[in-house]
């Protein structure tokens, strides 16, 4: 493994953090010159003596670098942008899939030889308390939501080499040992990251852009905004299909390009239209739900994991060199009014438009108009209650009953 020294580790968080600043990128025909504002809520002179207070140790590794700049990132950028974040330009995995509610981290997918294992509870990895690994990304993790926190918390701890950056873990460890619980006993699962031979199973989300017509209900799954040229053909598909009824699933939704889901905007209105969304619609597709709900779409699901008003649209990244370690960066601010409309701001303007209406960056929030959670049971034995829900929706506004 590779060592950097103090020095090093100075040059190397003053580069990636100029790139944030100032880094000019060009994508789609479209520059953009840097983040709208990185020393907006915190001065240069501020950061420059929080670094030299986190820089304590004479030798670092990049799974120091890693934590150390995405806790500077979280002094500097706070609540406001979940976007700008330090990452591994390979993600690993662990075979295993996990969710938290209430505070605890459930397992709801697992490699095969452990599948016994599913709905159980994880009370440490090596030997840490759950708890402590949760507040170590915690101090790592800009967040305006709990959803977003809670999406992010069981990522990196899926995540083999962000798991590794967490100062309560061994950044050399090759094995993770889980201590899992059912309530009444309790076993260890082992992952040796250099015989990781078994996958989890099948994942339960449907292909983009796939779609069902069940009880009269076109069902369209749309969990990436992305593939312009599917989205055409799903409207071409669709279009010979006689129904006013549809349901438009959103959830799993991460984003991607926000103008692809506009035809099918324009094709769904004058329709019934539901939506089911949760904590993992983050960037563009919340801004496919806010499209979907100025057309008057009835909403499900949970919370997601953004603000409406938020720091966003990274084009590109930097890669710092000696390392795996990539950075992405928001180039611009998305602010929406009362009525949803969107005015995106950049480095051009930011500072002008905001420096005396802070206010308005305070997080404003869309939430559902029915909230149903799935529980942990739910979900491992493959129960959607929250489609459930949206057809039950459906059929009591079309047979003249009271909504849900």
């Amino acid at each position: 493994m590779k060592y950097f020294s103090k020095e090093d580790v100075r040059k190397i968080i003053q580069d990636a953090f100029n790139f944030i600043d100032n880094g000019k990128v060009v994508w789609k025909d479209m520059a953009f010159l840097g983040h709208p504002g990185f020393y907006f809520f915190h001065t240069k002179n501020e950061l420059d003596q929080k670094i030299e207070n986190q820089l304590v140790k004479d030798r670092y590794d990049q799974y120091d670098i890693c934590y150390t700049m995405n806790s500077l990132i979280k002094f500097m950028l706070s609540k406001y942008d979940s976007h700008t974040k330090v990452l591994f330009s390979e993600g690993r995995y662990l075979p295993i899939e996990l969710k938290i509610v209430d505070n605890e981290v459930y397992i709801i997918n697992v490699s095969s030889k452990f599948n016994k294992f599913k709905t159980w509870k994880v009370l440490e990895i090596n030997g840490v308390i759950v708890s402590k690994l949760l507040n170590e990304i915690e101090e790592i993790c800009c967040y305006s939501t709990e959803e977003y926190l809670r999406a992010r918390q069981v990522s990196i701890l899926e995540d083999i080499d962000m798991l590794r950056t967490l100062p309560s873990i061994d950044s050399t460890t090759f094995e993770f040992d889980f201590l899992v619980s059912d309530g009444e006993n309790s076993e260890v699962i082992s992952f040796d990251i250099n015989n990781l031979v078994d996958e989890v199973e099948a994942s339960f989300l449907p292909e983009n852009y796939s779609y069902e017509l069940v009880n009269d209900c076109v069902v369209i799954h749309y969990n990436a905004c992305r593939d312009k040229d599917k989205m055409e053909e799903l409207i071409k598909k669709i279009s010979t299909i006689h129904s006013d009824k549809y349901i438009i699933d959103l959830r799993y939704n991460g984003g991607g390009d926000s103008s692809i889901i506009r035809p099918l905007i324009e094709f769904l209105k004058g329709k019934m239209v539901v939506v089911l969304i949760n904590e993992y619609v983050f960037s563009s597709g919340r801004m496919a739900l806010v499209e979907l709900k100025k057309i008057g779409a009835y909403v499900i699901g949970t919370n997601i994991s953004t603000s409406l008003n938020a720091f966003g649209n990274n084009p590109s990244e930097y890669k710092i060199d000696g390392t795996e370690l990539i950075v992405k960066r928001s180039s611009n601010y998305f602010l929406y009014d009362s009525e949803y409309n969107c005015e995106s701001f950049s480095k051009n303007n930011f500072f002008e438009y905001f420096k005396d209406r802070k206010a308005l960056l305070e997080p404003v929030f869309i939430s559902p108009d029915l909230e149903v959670k799935e529980t942990i049971d739910d979900i491992v034995a493959g129960r959607d209650i929250q489609m459930k829900m949206a057809f039950q929706y459906l059929e009591e506004k079309f047979n003249g009953k009271s909504s849900v």
